[in-house]
C-alpha cells in the first residue's frame, strides 16, 4: 500500500467556469486502485456557500473539481491518496524454488528440495506473511533487502514469517521461521 498526501490550491474561477485542478501523484502504480480523501479550508469570509469538491482518480494523477460554476476565492484542498490495489487476498502457492510475489498478502510454500527463495523490495508499509504449507526440504528465503538479518529459513510445516517493508528493507516482526 502506498499513501501520499499534500495540499493543493484550487484557484478562483472566472464566471461561468467550473474550477478544477490536476494533481500528479508520485509513488503510485498503474495497477493500484487509488482511494482519495479530500478536506477543504473553511473560512468565515468564504463566499462559496456550500460548494462541494470531488476528485476523479487516474493512473498517476487525480483531478479535483468544484460542484458549482464559480469559485470566488482560492481554496486550499488537503488530500490523501492511497493506492491499495497492489495486494491480493488470494494466497500465492509457491511450489519449489522461486520468487515470492509482492501481489499476494500471503504466500504458502510447498518445498520440493532445498529450495532457494527470493523476495524483491516492497513498498513502504507493505506487510507480507509467508508460511510453510508442505515440507519437502528446507526453504531458504533471501530477500533483496532484509533489515534485521540476511536469510529466513522455513524447515517445518507451519513455520511462518511476518514481514513488514519499512525504511528500504523487509523486517521480520514475528513468526517461527529462523532468522539469520
Amino acid at each position: 500500500m502506498t499513501i501520499t498526501s499534500g495540499k493543493s490550491t484550487v484557484l478562483k474561477s472566472t464566471a461561468g467556469t467550473v474550477p478544477s485542478l490536476e494533481v500528479t501523484l508520485t509513488g503510485m502504480t498503474a495497477n493500484g486502485v487509488i482511494v482519495l480523501t479530500l478536506a477543504e479550508r473553511d473560512s468565515a469570509t468564504d463566499r462559496r456557500g456550500q460548494m462541494e469538491f470531488y476528485a476523479i482518480p487516474g493512473v498517476d494523477k487525480f483531478t479535483i473539481y468544484g460542484e458549482s460554476k464559480e469559485l470566488f476565492t482560492d481554496t486550499d484542498i488537503f488530500w490523501m491518496a492511497e493506492a491499495n490495489g497492489q495486494t491480493s487476498s488470494t494466497p500465492q502457492v509457491l511450489t519449489g524454488a522461486g520468487a515470492i510475489d509482492l501481489i499476494a498478502d500471503v504466500t504458502n510454500l510447498v518445498t520440493t528440495a532445498a529450495d532457494a527463495l527470493t523476495l524483491a523490495d516492497g513498498s513502504e508499509g507493505q506487510k507480507k506473511v509467508i508460511t510453510m504449507k508442505t515440507y519437502g526440504g528446507d526453504g531458504t528465503l533471501t530477500p533483496t533487502s532484509l533489515g534485521n538479518g540476511t536469510t529466513i529459513t522455513f524447515d517445518d510445516v507451519g513455520d511462518c514469517a511476518n514481514l513488514i517493508f519499512t525504511d528500504g528493507s523487509w523486517h521480520m516482526i514475528g513468526g517461527t521461521a529462523t532468522l539469520a
